[in-house]
């Protein structure tokens, strides 16, 4: 059991992520970006409310990329909280929308270019 957790959902995360072929697979095996999706089921293991990724796509090939955008983007219709940090503006943009709260009140939804503030 990790966090917790039972087979199960494991399973669920892996499917998520699309490592379950490679389940069995030790993993010195894995590429940079097949790491990358495990450090992200990892993060999806509970079912949490709120998933804090930090370059997401780092090291995925562009299907990849594609497929952890509509995985993060589904997460959150379900109604997650994400909070993505990347110096890739395009990437962030693409995961619209985005938004600043402030004491669990939303203070403003946008694009990334409608949230930057002038001058930074």
């Amino acid at each position: 059991m990790i966090k917790g957790r039972g087979e199960g959902d494991i399973e669920k995360v892996l499917k998520m992520v699309n490592l379950y072929d490679r389940r069995t697979s030790k993993f010195n095996t894995y590429s940079l970006g097949m790491k990358q999706r495990l450090a992200i089921a990892s993060a999806l293991l509970g079912d949490p409310d709120i998933l804090v990724f930090d370059e997401p796509t780092n090291g995925l090939d562009p299907a990849g990329i594609a497929e952890i955008r509509e995985l993060i983007k589904e997460l959150y219709k379900a109604g997650k909280t994400i909070i993505m940090a990347s110096h890739i503006l395009d990437e962030v943009e693409k995961m619209y929308p985005c938004g600043h709260h402030s004491k669990g009140v939303l203070k403003i939804v946008g694009s990334v270019a409608e949230l930057m503030i002038p001058g930074s």
